[in-house]
């Protein structure tokens, strides 16, 4: 129970740490578009490749600091991509506020956790391949 409780907290920490990074990072930024969408594809790829790793991981869990430092690597990769993903959305929607492509991005968000939260978990390995469809 310690161990997953350290995870999260890795996580956690990682993600917050990316999102001020990007956050930072996208108001210092020139040419706009072109920077966002090369931190989100970055943030992305972080992500994946972590994720990846993490799976073929987990199968042998007993190398906790390997999987610590996984598990921060793709909190980076969430913190990354969050603010991207709303400045790239107040960038594109540009004569509306920037809260209307924000509260848009909200609700997406809130309902792709709805459509999950109702998913039984008797799916097994399905799962999987929902939450891959979802992102």
């Amino acid at each position: 129970d310690d161990f997953i409780g350290s995870l999260g907290f890795a996580y956690s920490l990682a993600c917050n740490v990316g999102a001020v990074a990007a956050g930072v990072a996208a108001g210092a930024a020139e040419g706009v578009r072109l920077r966002l969408k090369a931190g989100i594809l970055s943030g992305l790829t972080l992500l994946l490749a972590a994720g990846t790793a993490w799976s073929a991981i987990c199968t042998n869990g007993n190398n906790h600091a390997l999987l610590l430092a996984l598990m921060s690597f793709m909190g980076l990769g969430t913190g990354l991509t969050n603010p991207l993903f709303f400045e790239l959305g107040a960038e594109i929607t540009y004569p509306a506020p920037e809260g209307t492509s924000a509260g848009i991005l909200v609700l997406i968000w809130n309902l792709i956790a709805l459509v999950l939260i109702f998913l039984p978990a008797s799916l097994g390995r399905i799962m999987n391949y929902v939450f891959l469809g979802l992102v």
